[in-house]
């Protein structure tokens, strides 16, 4: 039996778009060292100079680095700047909203 995700990645397979653009989609992109724009629904949860940690759709990201500072943040957008020397995907589990 197809799970509800098996079944939008095989739609937006066929209509040809990024799984970010399907519900419970996102996207990372990091440019060097010095900038991550992370989209999909997004929250930050904690928040310093070196670690600023995002609920994006349901996983927790933790961004980690020197000088990080939130540049933008809307609902689905999020920009962090300053040097990025990791990020790390926590495992999935029940997250508070």
């Amino acid at each position: 039996m197809s799970t509800k995700r098996d079944l939008l990645s095989r739609f937006g397979a066929r209509l040809d778009l990024p799984r970010e653009a399907l519900p419970g989609g996102f996207s990372i992109l990091l440019s060097g060292q010095g900038e991550l724009c992370a989209r999909g629904r997004v929250r930050i949860l904690s928040y310093n100079e070196e670690e600023i940690t995002i609920l994006l759709e349901k996983r927790r990201v933790r961004v980690v680095g020197k000088a990080l500072f939130c540049a933008s943040f809307e609902k689905e957008n999020i920009r962090i700047i300053g040097t990025v020397t990791g990020v790390i995907f926590e495992t999935e589990g029940k997250h508070a909203d």
